[in-house]
């Protein structure tokens, strides 16, 4: 792991000026990152979890994120499997899955997402 501690140049604002960060080795990942506040009080707590897929070739990088902010006392969870009743299933280009529309890189521009949208 490697620990990387950052601090905002003199003359620059920023709503965390310090910020620790957290990188795997191995992935170069970004593990875990604390923000500090303009007190230098620890305020939020980012861990993300990178999932080894090796049925598509290696390290995925769409990885849940968790990130805790202690002095509002909340948090926010992304990319969770639990409760949606099913696992994650990765899939690779050779799959039949990768043929649906929703899988295709023009299916996320702003024409489409505004025509499956709803107000």
């Amino acid at each position: 792991m490697w620990v990387v501690d950052a601090r905002l140049k003199p003359g620059f604002r920023h709503l965390a000026p310090h910020r620790t960060y957290y990188i795997d080795e191995d992935s170069w990942n970004m593990a875990e990152m604390t923000d500090y506040d303009k007190t230098d009080k620890v305020w939020k707590d980012i861990a993300q979890f990178p999932i080894p897929a090796w049925e598509v070739g290696g390290l995925c990088t769409g990885i849940s994120t968790h990130m805790w902010d202690l002095q509002a006392g909340r948090y926010v969870t992304d990319w969770m499997s639990i409760g949606g009743g099913r696992d994650i299933k990765w899939v690779k280009e050779s799959d039949p899955e990768a043929k649906a529309p929703w899988m295709k890189p023009d299916h996320y521009t702003p024409e489409t997402l505004r025509a499956l949208s709803e107000r």
